[in-house]
């Protein structure tokens, strides 16, 4: 990591080079995109606005001009994928590299992921209908293609109730994946330029009181008839959980450390994250809520030892 990390450095051509090639095979393996745009974000955050935000336009450029040939997509897709990816990836790495505070930049992540799900009830009549049609259209394609779709009416099923929440599914996936690349490139910047640094932010990441009782006035709301606007509370909640989940596995990181405890226990963690993501997400979420109020670090702390004089 730490080679890749001084390869990006070198210049805008290994830069642009690393987030081309990324992004281009996260269309095919979609976690690369995370190093795409953390190549962006790590030359941001150590060179500044103006170096990064070269980069990001030489990347666009790039990728509308080689997608049709390398993959025949369409040109217009490296100018989505800029606007979806890169160019928030880039304004989180601004913030941080402004205020030095990485709550306040996943705070900025998780008003860009409210914003598009606003965004989407306010320009859509009805985003579940929309997504129910979108996928229909796009099982109905590859039908018509001849691909396999195992269980076609099960799948429709399936696809029925996941439109209720895709808004804020995909919403809560861009802001996590926003927040990963920054941490990634935080992390290579760390290990470049300031040696467990990055380690040292981590573990002070804590949701602050504000924040909890916005998530928790967000819960409440979506307990009251609110007509239309119900749904899009309950994809809200969604959205804000991945958020305070965030500062929960921070949290667990602090403990472990905090205790002593075995690196077993993280691995089990990241395990458990893949496995059960739904219920992983609630549990975290809830720690750190809970944490805004009880303070589970100083509870933890060993009492300080008192020396005899």
């Amino acid at each position: 990591m730490m080679a890749l990390a001084g390869f990006i450095m070198r210049g805008h051509t290994q830069t642009v080079l690393v987030a081309l090639v990324a992004g281009l095979l996260s269309i095919l393996i979609l976690p690369l995109g995370y190093f795409s745009g953390a190549a962006l974000a790590l030359v941001t955050l150590r060179k500044g606005a103006a170096e990064g935000g070269i980069d990001v336009l030489l990347a666009t450029l790039g990728m509308a001009v080689l997608l049709p040939f390398v993959l025949s997509g369409d040109p217009w897709f490296g100018l989505w994928y800029a606007l979806g990816m890169w160019a928030p990836v880039w304004l989180l790495a601004v913030i941080l590299r402004q205020t030095i505070s990485l709550t306040l930049t996943i705070a900025t992540a998780t008003f860009i992921g409210v914003a598009i799900v606003v965004i989407a009830y306010l320009v859509v009549a009805d985003p579940a209908a929309w997504w129910r049609e979108t996928m229909q259209t796009i099982l109905t394609q590859a039908q018509q293609a001849g691909a396999n779709v195992p269980d076609p009416e099960g799948l429709k099923a399936v696809m029925e109730k996941a439109a209720d929440i895709m808004t804020g599914m995909v919403s809560a996936m861009l802001i996590g994946g926003y927040v990963f690349c920054i941490a990634l490139a935080r992390w290579w910047q760390s290990l470049l330029f300031n040696p467990g640094g990055f380690r040292s932010e981590i573990l002070q990441l804590r949701l602050d009181r504000v924040s909890a009782l916005v998530v928790l006035a967000t819960m409440i709301a979506t307990m009251v008839d609110l007509g239309g606007m119900a749904s899009m509370f309950t994809e809200l909640v969604m959205l804000l959980l991945v958020m305070c989940s965030i500062f929960g596995v921070a949290l667990i990181h602090h403990i472990v450390e905090l205790r002593k405890m075995s690196v077993l226990w993280l691995v089990t963690l990241y395990i458990l994250s893949i496995i059960l993501m739904p219920q992983f997400v609630m549990l975290t979420g809830t720690l750190a809520l809970m944490d805004s109020w009880m303070d589970f670090r100083r509870m933890l702390s060993p009492p300080p030892s008192s020396g005899m004089s």
